[in-house]
């Protein structure tokens, strides 16, 4: 896009306005809303009559100013995997946030702040409390979080001298350090290495296909799978209020297809300012995209990069953090290389031109037809496989602890079980 956002008191081009909405919550008098785009991405729009020129929508747009940030160089890099498995089963790799958050509510009896679905599917900023909410707040949501009335509330909350643990991507986290224009000790947050964001409309319309692809109306989404073991797969998944669940993967869904490809974010995630080794939050965490080079810290199970930023977050992690994880060093130079939110933004491939604009007036079903394939029976096979085979080792694992022939002869099934994991990953 060349256009420019001239609604508000300063010029932004629309393709670097991340839609943080720090602007809407810093504004005095109320002047800038919230407007959806065709894209279904929200920009801020100015209502020039209530405008008092006070420029502090420009002082603290994150991207004109950068927040403070930490290098990952002088952090301290930690692959984790989370030691309670039954929360690790909701996680989208080794369950960073979850460990992040338990600790939180716990031992600092905070509140958390982080993306969550409401009954629609629509995902915003929420506020817990609980250990039991965490699950709310777990598993990757690849789609652009509503921040509108969270930086307030988190500002109000540390005003009266609670702790505050903040969740979002780096933009989001950048736009609420901005808005509070001071170092808060009550306040952590944590920024996501983040690919980019589609919208929330595009989201809508990959729901209301399935249900109507299927003849069912689903109840729940995830991004991010696991069978009855803690390897993790990019499948959406989709379950009805009865349990029953139909898995995708990017052949079968176009909205995966098309994040994969990177053809659907919003335009500022082409040149964002954050995807590079300077972090804005306390803790920055990811899939681990080395993992392989670890090959004995649980080689065939999904891991969390954790980079532990600042000297409070380092504090923390040494206090309590650090036992709720098995953890390794990370190999720091390798996830720069392997990761590429800690190098670059993503491309923006010449199909992001059309893309948007395609699915709106030819309709989404059309679309899916010429870049998608439905689900067969090979396909289906495929994926309940990866779901399920897993499971066989946790048992043979089991098995291969006794003493004997019996525990010889398991330690060379396990052997083989590897290399079957690897060839159909």
């Amino acid at each position: 896009m060349k256009t420019k956002n001239n609604s508000l008191p300063f010029t932004i081009e629309d393709k670097k306005c991340t839609g943080c909405m720090a602007c809407l919550a810093v504004c005095p008098c109320n002047a800038i809303s919230p407007v959806e785009n065709e894209e279904g991405f929200l920009f801020p729009k100015c209502d020039t009559t209530k405008c008092i020129q006070c420029n502090l929508c420009h002082k603290i747009c994150p991207s004109c100013n950068e927040a403070k940030s930490f290098s990952i160089l002088h952090s301290v890099p930690k692959a984790v995997l989370l030691k309670d498995k039954k929360a690790l089963r909701n996680s989208a790799s080794g369950g960073a946030f979850y460990g992040i958050a338990l600790f939180f509510i716990e031992k600092k009896r905070g509140y958390v702040f982080g993306a969550a679905y409401d009954d629609k599917f629509i995902v915003k900023h929420i506020k817990i409390s609980n250990v039991w909410e965490l699950n709310k707040l777990q598993n990757s949501k690849y789609v652009q979080s509503n921040t509108i009335s969270a930086y307030k509330e988190v500002k109000s909350l540390l005003d009266k001298q609670e702790n505050v643990l903040y969740s979002g991507t780096p933009c989001q986290v950048a736009g609420l350090k901005n808005f509070l224009g001071e170092d808060y000790e009550n306040l952590w947050t944590i920024d996501i290495l983040c690919h980019g964001v589609p919208s929330q409309k595009l989201l809508k319309k990959e729901i209301e296909f399935i249900n109507a692809q299927n003849k069912k109306k689903y109840n729940a989404i995830k991004f991010r799978c696991r069978g009855s073991h803690t390897k993790s797969f990019y499948y959406l998944c989709c379950q009805q209020s009865n349990g029953k669940r139909v898995f995708m993967n990017e052949r079968q869904s176009l909205y995966y297809k098309l994040f994969f490809m990177s053809a659907s974010l919003r335009e500022s995630c082409y040149c964002c300012s954050y995807s590079n080794i300077n972090r804005v939050g306390d803790f920055s965490i990811g899939d681990s995209s080395s993992s392989d080079f670890y090959l004995n810290f649980y080689p065939n199970e999904s891991c969390s990069s954790l980079f532990i930023n600042s000297p409070k977050a380092k504090a923390d992690w040494f206090d309590g953090i650090s036992e709720l994880f098995d953890y390794c060093k990370l190999n720091v130079k390798k996830e720069i290389e392997l990761n590429h939110p800690l190098r670059e933004s993503a491309d923006r491939p010449i199909l992001r031109d059309e893309v948007y604009k395609m699915i709106y007036k030819e309709g989404y079903s059309k679309v899916y037809k010429n870049y998608c394939e439905p689900m067969g029976i090979q396909s289906e096979l495929r994926i309940k496989k990866n779901l399920a085979l897993p499971s066989i080792a946790i048992y043979l694992k089991s098995l291969s602890k006794k003493e004997g022939v019996l525990g010889e002869t398991i330690k060379g099934f396990i052997s083989v079980y590897h290399r079957i994991i690897r060839r159909t990953s």
